[in-house]
Formats: structure tokens, C-alpha cells, sequence
């Protein structure tokens, strides 16, 4: 029973409302509302634990409130978790008071951001919760908006992984990934938001006790819960439930059932009944209740990361346990985690790698030798898989789901991405390759099973060997695949000029110089129009098919490029034209020395890093440089993020 050790009539009068059980929700929770505003302090005799997580929420929302009064508005990050959506209930319950009490709130958010690769079961569920969420929203007459963000086009998954060939995150590798995916696309849409209505205070649902390796780093970096935070990029910041137990948390979405008298809130979900079934679900059936921090029971505690996420270890145990704990409702994601465990099992398959350099020496102009990349054959090989997957999901979705699909893993954009890169790196045999195994599985039906997952046993990363490649300049034109220099197409630019297109101009990296590339369709970041490929997809599959093979794989990204299928940045071309250069410059080696197996030539006319090294410390360096790009890290990433650093920059001016 709640209490108190005010005389005050009135104050004594809301107290009693609030214990009378028998009085609908409204009138208890107003009285909550009108005790707060008033300062009084009330405590509990007995407290159950109903009344432990009333009191937590009463602090938090308290706070909330008082961040409004400032004139700042909130910024909700919620995937729809646990965490989040507790996060969520008590930021909606302070600006619903905000309002009732000053009739005007600051324009709030709630952001979620798709990473285009979540576990496929959840989709229905993120659907409901984002429709009741908007339900509530314009029920309550709240000014908050709800925003979907997603990662740009280079940073998607099939980008990187299945086109450009950069490995997955494994256990102890940096998870640049999340940050990537997630982190980069919120923070920018709260900055552009930030522009438009003023300063916004970003509401974050991590816990101390979520694990001790979170603990440590929140302690480290000063995070303290209900203070307004300023984080390391100046961002401001709440941890409404940083020192929230598990329990606490279930335990608010428990109380937040707007069916029962005995509700704490009614909030945006009517019942969190489904998040509850999720985790139990993903907890082999456990209820989430009886679950702690440290279950897997770690984690009802379940973590529900990307379909293909592999940071979790051999297996998802989450995934898994949703198979086997209801194998009627979730048996269609028993390909989907096998495809998972097949990734994770050939991390340390050094056959699977790509040992060719994406970078060189600026001193020395050596190329490196190590396996850091996933081969062409391994990234087709899994688009293959993918492919299978989908194509056995619609079979099955025409027999017995009037055609609609439960997931589908590779779309028309994403295909397109993949083969986009297969080109800039000039990995694939001919032009339109991704699109060609799209339409032999789908249309032709070609099938790829995964077979028996052997796990391939941990081995050290083979160390870095050099090689010096001739100068282009210094290969006979017989030798080289074809006259083009990156994006530059002598014939290509001829022709537009002759149209009156206006030719693009950009400088190139290994001159310094400025050269005309072929014209492209500018955009802010880089972007696959969503109904232009599927078109375009449909197209190759019904007259392009037949022929693609005649072609060099550098035709796709030029037709990508010069009809608008893939629009660039501003400086997007200053990347593609170097990688294509410098796969240009390994292709052209190959013809050169005449061989099949370049890797193995490679490898046997190359130094030792030490050798290199040595090199180097002998060498007067040149005046040959590469722009703002630092040596030894110039690869792909490294100009790429440079590049979407500076898009960044442009957009938030323009």
C-alpha cells in the first residue's frame, strides 16, 4: 500500500485513489500524474513487485518530463525488443503528461532502422508494433513521428559480403558492422531531423546488467541512468533504464496489459503478449519471466540479431531455439540458419579466400598478397544458396499461401548491387553473372543445396607477401581485356557528347590528373531505384539471358552507371573508377604472364613482408602520391568511407 507523510488533504485524497484497485485505470493514473506534479513524496509499505517497477517508471518518465520542459524534444531508438519498447512506454507516458499538462509538446521521434537482413520471423511482428504504435500516436494526438531509416546502399549486406567479398563479422572481430547497419543511419537522420525542429535528446535503452563486458564499457564511459548524457560525437543522451534489472523491465511490459484494471499504462501495444511469445520462443520455450540476464536463458536475454549475424558463434541459439521450440510456426528458417552455420563454418577455409591485393604500396607500388576477402567463387556459391532458398519459398507460397512469400533473401535491388560489384573488381567471367544465376534458379529451375556443414578447424592468417606489377603502360594492348581506364569508355563518351549529354569530369587517383568518365545520374548516396530493377531484372531474364556471356564483366557496371540503374554520388565515381583500375591492372598482369592460376603466380613471385619492408627502408620516396588517402590503408574501405564521409558532410549542407 502506498503511503504518505504529507497532512495535506488533498495529497492524503490521491493516495487513496491510487491504492483503491477498484477505480478504473484512468482515474488511479491521473492520480499518479497529479501527485507527481505536486512533489509529494509516497512510499509502500509492502511493495509487490508491481509497485518496485511503478516506482522505477514514476523516476524515469519523471525525468522524460523534465527533458521536455527544457523545449527539447526525444528521439526514440527501438528495434521492438525488449528494451526498446520499455524505453518507448515510458517516454509516450512523459510526453502524453507533457501535453495534458501544457497542451503543446516539442516535435518527438521514434526512428527504427531496417538493416534489410532481420531474422524473417519478426516481420510480421515489427509490423504490428509499428502499426499499433501509430494507432496511438494519432489516437493521443501526439506530435511524434515515426521513422523508418535504412543503411546506405554501400554499406548493405549483399553489398559488401556477397558482392565485394568482405568477410562477415566473426566472434572477435570488430562489430563495424552494427554501426554500419544501424548506429550511422539513425545518428544521421537525428541530425537532419536536429536541423529541421531544434535539438533533440536521444532516449537509449541499453543496461548495466545486460552483461559485464556492457557494464564496464557503460561505467568507462560515464553513463549514469536519467541524466541527460553528452556523448563522444556531442550527441545528447538518456538511459531511462541503465540500471533496470531484467525483471524490471518484463515486469513493466507485463503491467502494461490495457485489458486488465490492474494496468500500469496503457500505452502504444494493447499487450506485449507477443513480444513475451518471441523471446520465449527464441529461450526453447522458457517464459521470459523465469529468465535472467545470464540465461539463454543469458539473454531472455535472447539476441535477436541479423539473420546472418555470426558474432553469436557456431550457432544462433536464438534462431535455433525458435526451429525446435515451435517447429510448425518457424520450420521455414531451418535453411536460412543452415545457410548461417555454413558461413561460420568456413571461416578459417583459406581455399575460400581471395589472396589478390585491393591496395598497393604508393613507395614501393607492390601489391599484397593475403587472404582477407572471400573468392568470387565462394561469394557465388552463396548467392546460389540464397537464390535456392527463395525459389523453394515460392513454390511453396504458390501451393500454399495464395503466392505470398515469407521472406525473401536476395530482391531485385539487392541482385543488382551484387553484380554491380562483381564487376567493379572484374570477379565474375562475363556481364550480368549475379543476374544469370537469379534467372537460372528462378526461371529455370536450377537448384544448390547446402550440404553437410563441416566446420573447417582454426588456423593463423597466412602473413602478407608482396608483388610488383608491371606498369600499365608497360603491358602491349594485345594483352589487355579491353581500352577502357576505370569509368572512362572512349566510345561511350564519344557517343554522349554526340548526344549533347554533358561529360563528367572527375581526378584520378593514380595520375592526379582530371579525366572524363562516362555520364551517371547523380544522387546524394548511392541507390538502386527499387521498381527500375525489378524491371530491368525481369527484362534480362525474358532477352538479355542468352547473350550476357559474350560480354566483359565491366559491361554491367557500365550499363548500370549510363542508364540510371545505379545513380552515384558526387564522388562515388572517384572510388569506382580506382577499384576498377586496380582490378583492370590484375587482369591485364594475367594475360601478361600467361597463366590460369594467378593467385599461384602470384604467390610464387612475391617477397615476404619482411623483404618488404626492407624495401622500403631503402627507398627515397617519390613525389607520386594518392590524394588524402594513407598508404597503407588504401583499399576500398578506406577511400570509400572517406568519400561517404564527405556525401555526408554535402547532404546535411544541401
Amino acid at each position: 500500500m502506498w503511503i504518505t507523510n504529507s497532512e495535506h488533504n488533498e495529497h492524503i485524497q490521491l493516495v487513496n485513489i491510487i491504492n483503491n484497485l477498484n477505480l478504473p485505470y484512468a482515474v488511479r493514473n491521473n492520480a499518479w500524474s497529479k501527485i507527481t506534479e505536486l512533489n509529494v513524496t509516497i512510499t509502500n509499505d509492502r511493495p509487490s513487485m508491481r509497485d518496485e517497477v511503478r516506482e522505477l517508471s514514476e523516476l524515469s518518465i519523471n525525468k522524460l518530463v523534465a527533458v521536455l520542459e527544457t523545449g527539447k524534444g526525444l528521439a526514440i531508438s527501438v528495434s521492438f525488443g525488449k528494451d526498446s519498447n520499455c524505453c518507448l512506454v515510458l517516454s509516450l507516458e512523459a510526453i502524453k503528461r507533457f501535453k495534458r499538462k501544457y497542451g503543446y509538446m516539442p516535435s518527438c521521434y521514434v526512428i527504427n532502422s531496417n538493416t534489410t537482413i532481420e531474422n524473417p520471423a519478426l516481420d510480421d511482428y515489427f509490423n504490428i508494433m509499428q502499426q499499433n504504435l501509430e494507432v496511438f500516436i494519432n489516437t493521443h494526438d501526439l506530435d511524434v513521428t515515426f521513422i523508418e531509416v535504412h543503411p546506405d546502399t554501400t554499406s548493405h549486406w549483399h553489398y559488401v559480403t556477397l558482392g565485394r567479398g568482405k568477410m562477415p563479422r566473426y566472434p572477435g572481430m570488430t562489430r563495424d558492422c552494427s554501426v554500419d547497419l544501424k548506429v550511422k543511419p539513425i545518428k544521421k537522420a537525428k541530425k537532419a531531423l536536429a536541423k529541421l525542429t531544434g535539438e533533440l535528446v536521444s532516449v537509449v535503452g541499453t543496461r548495466m546488467n545486460e552483461s559485464e563486458e556492457r557494464k564496464q564499457k557503460m561505467i568507462e564511459r560515464g553513463d549514469v541512468a536519467n541524466t541527460v548524457l553528452t556523448g563522444e560525437d556531442g550527441d545528447l543522451l538518456i538511459l531511462p533504464i541503465c540500471d533496470w534489472e531484467v525483471d524490471d523491465v518484463w515486469a513493466l511490459l507485463t503491467y502494461c496489459d490495457s485489458s486488465s484494471e490492474n494496468a500500469l499504462y496503457h500505452s502504444f501495444a494493447p499487450s506485449f503478449d507477443e513480444t513475451i511469445d518471441i523471446y520465449r520462443s527464441a529461450n526453447s520455450g522458457e517464459c521470459a519471466l523465469n529468465v535472467g540476464d545470464k540465461g539463454q536463458s543469458a539473454a531472455c536475454g535472447a539476441r535477436f540479431g541479423c539473420m546472418y549475424c555470426l558474432v553469436s558463434g557456431d550457432k544462433d541459439k536464438s534462431l535455433t531455439a525458435m526451429i525446435e521450440s515451435d517447429s510448425e510456426r518457424f520450420s521455414y528458417l531451418a535453411g536460412v540458419n543452415k545457410l548461417r552455420d555454413f558461413m561460420y563454418a568456413i571461416r578459417w577455409d583459406m581455399d575460400r579466400r581471395d589472396w589478390l591485393g585491393r591496395s598497393f604500396d604508393i613507395e614501393t607500388g607492390f601489391y599484397p598478397l593475403q587472404p582477407v576477402y572471400f573468392s568470387f567463387e565462394t561469394r557465388l556459391e552463396l548467392l546460389r544458396y540464397m537464390l535456392t532458398l527463395d525459389a523453394q519459398e515460392r513454390e511453396w507460397a504458390n501451393q500454399f499461401n495464395s503466392g505470398i512469400v515469407r521472406f525473401e533473401l536476395v530482391n531485385y535491388q539487392q541482385l543488382i548491387e551484387i553484380d554491380l560489384a562483381w564487376g567493379l573488381y572484374s570477379a565474375s567471367p562475363h556481364a550480368f553473372a549475379a543476374l544469370l544465376e537469379y534467372h537460372e534458379i528462378h526461371n529455370c529451375g536450377k537448384r544448390y543445396e547446402i550440404g553437410e556443414v563441416v566446420t573447417a578447424p582454426k588456423l593463423s592468417i597466412p602473413a602478407k607477401r608482396w608483388i610488383k606489377l608491371p606498369a600499365s603502360q608497360d603491358i602491349s594492348k594485345k594483352e589487355k581485356r579491353h581500352n577502357r581506364d576505370g569509368l572512362s569508355d572512349p566510345e561511350l563518351i564519344e557517343m554522349a557528347r554526340n548526344a549533347g549529354v554533358e561529360i563528367p569530369t572527375i581526378k584520378d587517383l593514380f595520375t592526379g590528373h582530371k579525366k572524363e568518365i562516362v555520364p551517371f545520374t547523380k544522387s546524394k548516396v548511392m541507390e538502386v531505384p527499387e521498381l527500375d530493377a525489378a524491371i530491368f531484372v525481369e527484362m534480362f531474364c525474358s532477352e538479355l539471358s542468352e547473350t550476357c556471356k559474350q560480354y566483359d564483366s565491366s559491361e554491367s557496371v557500365f550499363y548500370y552507371i549510363t542508364n540510371g540503374l545505379v545513380q552515384l554520388s558526387g564522388t562515388q565515381p572517384i572510388a569506382f573508377n580506382t577499384m576498377m583500375q586496380l582490378s583492370q591492372h590484375w587482369n591485364d598482369f594475367k594475360a601478361h604472364v600467361a597463366t590460369d592460376d594467378l593467385t599461384g603466380y602470384a604467390m610464387d613471385h612475391s617477397i615476404s613482408d619482411r623483404e618488404h619492408k626492407a624495401l622500403k627502408n631503402e627507398m627515397v620516396i617519390g613525389d607520386f602520391e594518392l590524394n588524402n588517402v594513407d598508404q597503407d590503408e588504401y583499399i576500398d574501405d578506406s577511400f570509400e568511407a572517406q568519400l561517404e564521409s564527405l556525401d555526408e558532410q554535402l547532404s546535411l549542407i544541401f
